[in-house]
């Protein structure tokens, strides 16, 4: 997406490079809030990270920017209240 290497996502989501690479594989479980982390970092949608879009398809589809900063922040503190509400 943005060329990043595996050192500097895992310093920005404050991981070991084997732990962001464990993610990549899939041998580790991705949380939606560290979802959220990530596409923050790389300055995408959800929508963009979970299902990659070829050109004109989806184009009525909302898509966040590096503006729409607070919203993203509103999302993440109610997907981590449903996860804290489905915890108990």
């Amino acid at each position: 997406m943005q060329g990043y290497t595996q050192a500097y996502m895992a310093e920005k989501l404050d991981l070991s490079v084997r732990g962001y690479s464990k993610l990549e594989l899939g041998e580790t479980k991705l949380s939606v809030l560290r979802l959220f982390d990530i596409a923050e970092i790389l300055a995408v949608s959800i929508h963009e990270l979970l299902l990659p879009i070829s050109e004109n398809r989806f184009s009525d589809t909302r898509v966040f920017d590096r503006g729409d900063q607070s919203q993203i922040n509103e999302l993440k503190e109610l997907l981590q209240k449903l996860l804290d509400k489905n915890a108990d």
